[in-house]
């Protein structure tokens, strides 16, 4: 870390006199660091991935919920049975088939689900430190991995490594890994770059289909950035070819199972969040709005002020450290504050608990959202205080795929649920913020004392984000299925072994009256469909039940 701390490149030399608002920005874009810090972000970012993968082992996710579908639904595929047809999913078709040839290959096991999530969380922690460091110093790059490194390791069922939606986890890494090519030919121009990310647009749109939208977006906005700026309707026509593989791949699929299927049986019986389904219907737009996607004016000038908040903390205490603290004491100084706020978090003296929620809202605050129009506007218009015309068309794509995916939460961005999944790349914009800030509210240091402040602090920050809340196993016991160990609370561990004796004798009693309802009628016809009896819808993540169905411990 003292690496990050004292950076030896020799653009950090020179002394830089006091900055002016459009100063502020000169930091982003500039890829500051060495090779040196690089490799020790990237080491930090594999030992704390391996520190909270051992610490919550088997402890994520719950199969009496919906990761309890994300490990049937590939098992039945495995036995024959069809997507949308035979089994209600209300996602894209790219990740069961992809779970079910995993399971093929590795075994119908727990462990073939959980290894498979943590290669993805440790992608994403990659994927989203790799975006950033194109606009950050190391350290705060480093705070974006390490932060959902930790959301990603959590033991609820909204991670990475057992969720309640493993689409919404591959969508994620699709989702970032276009932005990875679509910054790659900012920067290098190479069209190649350019077909890769349409490619992993299509994926993104198989995986989660608001996933797929923001990536469409972030490409489409690529070329109509271009073309704005050369006024070339050949050039246009060339990148549209470019991009037209992967909205064809998406096209193709898609149009097969509505071709099987028809469109109004996967709409109004798979696809939960189209208008014709039941659940947008009655309880959708509800639901949709209790999880962020809502327009109060009270609570949007609340968010407002949240973020607001954030920001004038940053810059005051970059502003009181620059007078005050002494280069060498800064880290020294910034943990005491950290060990502050842990102590006043356990107490249970009121007062003091005061400076652990205030480093919640400063960390993390709910109306990030907010800040997003912001920078693309500034970069659109080029005042971010820097030339650099890759840098901002960056930004701009950064912060369009940042709000487009993020607007699912938009005034509810929590460290916990589904914000985990929707605002990444939001936290992103949120870091190029704070970064900026920071800069500006350190101006009388020369640069390179600028820059050890901005890294005590937020090396710090990474901290707080891996200590609040702290992780402590809430008394789980670990309970023994056919698929392997899972660990749970001592009430659901009594009923779990409960549920799969149930589930077995229901499945001896009537599995082969199941069975014989997709028999052929005789030589050379088709298998007559079973329709399901009846259907609930409970929510876009929550449980569709057709009725009579398989169960996974069979």
């Amino acid at each position: 870390m003292s690496a990050l701390l004292n950076s030896t490149s020799a653009p950090l030399e020179s002394p830089l006199p006091e900055a002016s608002i459009e100063d502020a920005g000169a930091i982003i874009g500039e890829r500051l660091g060495s090779v040196r810090e690089d490799l020790v972000a990237r080491l930090a970012i594999a030992a704390v991935f391996v520190v909270l993968a051992v610490y919550s082992w088997a402890r994520w996710g719950d199969l009496q919920v919906d990761c309890g579908r994300e490990v049937y639904v590939p098992i039945e595929i495995l036995k024959g049975r069809m997507l949308y047809r035979d089994l209600w999913y209300p996602y894209g078709p790219l990740v069961p088939y992809a779970q079910a040839l995993l399971l093929w290959i590795f075994g119908v096991h727990l462990n073939s689900f959980y290894c498979a999530g943590l290669v993805l969380c440790l992608s994403i922690a990659y994927l989203l430190y790799s975006l950033a460091r194109r606009l950050l110093p190391p350290m705060p790059s480093l705070v974006v991995s390490i932060l959902f490194l930790r959301e990603g390791l959590s033991e609820s069922i909204f991670d990475y490594v057992f969720p309640y939606s493993y689409a919404a986890v591959v969508g994620l890494v699709l989702g970032l890994l276009c932005l990875h090519f679509l910054f790659r030919y900012v920067d290098t121009r190479d069209e190649r770059n350019l077909v890769l990310a349409s490619l992993a647009a299509g994926l993104t749109l198989l995986s989660k289909h608001e996933f797929g939208a923001a990536a469409l977006v972030a490409v489409s906005f690529v070329t109509i950035w271009d073309f704005v700026e050369k006024r070339s309707f050949s050039a246009l026509f060339r990148q549209a070819l470019m991009i037209a593989p992967g909205v064809l791949l998406a096209a193709l699929v898609y149009s097969w199972f509505l071709w099987r299927l028809t469109p109004d049986f996967m709409l109004r019986e798979n696809f939960s969040l189209s208008p014709n389904s039941a659940f947008m219907k009655t309880v959708g737009p509800r639901w949709i709005a209790e999880h962020g996607f809502r327009f109060v004016p009270s609570e949007m000038r609340t968010t407002f002020a949240s973020l607001v908040f954030s920001l004038g903390v940053w810059f005051l205490g970059a502003q009181f450290f620059s007078w005050t603290v002494r280069k060498r004491w800064m880290l020294p100084a910034c943990a005491c504050i950290l060990a502050l706020v842990l102590i006043g978090g356990g107490s249970t003296f009121k007062p003091a608990q005061v400076p652990y929620y205030l480093s919640i809202m400063t960390t993390f605050p709910i109306g990030m959202y907010w800040i997003a129009p912001v920078i693309l506007v500034a970069a659109i218009a080029g005042v971010l205080g820097t030339g650099d015309r890759p840098t901002r068309q960056i930004i701009a794509i950064l912060t369009v795929f940042a709000m487009a995916l993020a607007s699912r939460v938009m005034f509810k961005s929590i460290r916990v649920g589904y914000s985990v999944f929707y605002d990444p790349t939001l936290f992103i914009v949120f870091m190029i913020a704070v970064t900026a800030t920071l800069w500006l509210g350190a101006k009388r240091l020369v640069r390179t004392d600028r820059l050890h402040l901005i890294n005590c602090f937020l090396m710090v920050d990474a901290v707080c984000f891996l200590l609040i809340p702290l992780p402590v196993h809430l008394h789980e016991v670990p309970v023994e299925t056919p698929l392997g160990k899972i660990f749970t609370r001592p009430a659901d561990a009594i009923v779990v072994p409960q549920m799969i004796s149930f589930v077995r004798a229901q499945a001896a009693a009537g599995g082969e009256q199941f069975d014989r309802l997709g028999e052929p009628d005789g030589p050379g016809q088709h298998r007559r469909e079973h329709k399901p009896d009846h259907h609930r819808f409970d929510d876009d993540v929550g449980r569709h039940e057709h009725a009579p169905r398989r169960q996974i411990f069979r």
